[in-house]
């Protein structure tokens, strides 16, 4: 389990990761594509290293599509034909981890700064984050848990949900929201998904997976829907409520509903024009 006395043991509470802001603008940011996502995402982090409120930012992915980590390669285990022919946008994100297929999933963003200190660590930060998601769980009927696998990794060939790596937020052993993060220079960015249900057919048909690596990874380790772990239908919409309220009463926050600034609306486009929408940002990693 994460040692959340990383956060209150230090003065103030968690709120010292806030730069003194304990507002945070809460965006409804609708449906874009997954390059629009990822430069929307990335253009909140740039805003918040320039003094602009932290922001929680929730949306979905119109068309469906596969983020890879900013590290992952794509050659090999995605197979981008098939993703054509199922209009199944294949975006890179500005974090790391490994692929995610954004289908019937809640994905949520959050941008803080952190002028304050930067030798604070990933764990610390993840810790606060999670304490809102985690609430947000509860408000839905899950109970979660935070769980680090740190020393025990077991990575996948391909997709996020597959692995134990890292810090997890899981349900009966298995995980229900998988997380990527990065640290800027002056802010951070955290995004994550939920998923309202799975579709296992929809990963085994876009992978590319030799049989030697298939046997050599172990692959039982799979994610559960918000619709299992609860065992009644949750929408979007709940979801997006249980955020709200979650990051609200969790952390302690005055969570007001937010919109871009046009500055912000302004380096999203220029991001997704030169950065994310290229054929050369998707086929790089590690920049």
């Amino acid at each position: 389990m994460i040692n959340y006395q990383l956060l209150s043991s230090e003065p103030g509470g968690p709120h010292f990761l806030f730069d003194g802001k304990n507002t945070w603008r809460f965006i409804d940011d609708g449906e874009h594509s997954g390059a629009m996502n990822m430069a929307r995402d990335e253009a909140l982090a740039i805003s918040a290293g320039l003094g602009s409120p932290p922001a929680l930012r929730v949306y979905r992915f119109a068309p469906p599509a596969v983020s890879i980590g900013r590290f992952q390669p794509v050659s090999g285990f995605i197979d981008l034909e098939v993703c054509e022919r199922e209009k199944i946008e294949v975006v890179r994100r500005p974090t790391g981890g490994l692929a995610i297929l954004h289908l019937d999933d809640f994905t949520y963003s959050v941008s803080l700064p952190r002028h304050a200190d930067h030798a604070r660590k990933k764990e610390q930060y993840f810790a606060l984050v999670a304490r809102g998601v985690l609430e947000a769980l509860h408000l839905l009927g899950i109970k979660a848990r935070v769980v680090s696998h740190r020393g025990t990794d077991t990575q996948p060939s391909v997709w996020c949900f597959e692995g134990a790596f890292g810090v997890d937020i899981e349900w009966q052993g298995r995980k229900v929201c998988g997380s990527a993060q990065r640290l800027f220079k002056d802010s951070l960015l955290q995004h994550g998904s939920l998923f309202l249900r799975v579709h296992p057919e929809i990963l085994k048909g876009i992978e590319m997976v030799s049989r030697q690596v298939a046997e050599a990874v172990p692959r039982e380790y799979t994610l559960v829907s918000l619709l299992e772990a609860a065992g009644k239908t949750i929408t979007w919409e709940d979801v997006c409520l249980a955020f709200f309220e979650g990051f609200s009463n969790a952390l302690s926050l005055t969570v007001e509903n937010g919109r871009f600034s046009e500055s912000e609306e302004s380096l999203a486009g220029r991001l997704y024009e030169k950065k994310y929408s290229t054929a050369q940002w998707l086929s790089r990693s590690g920049s």
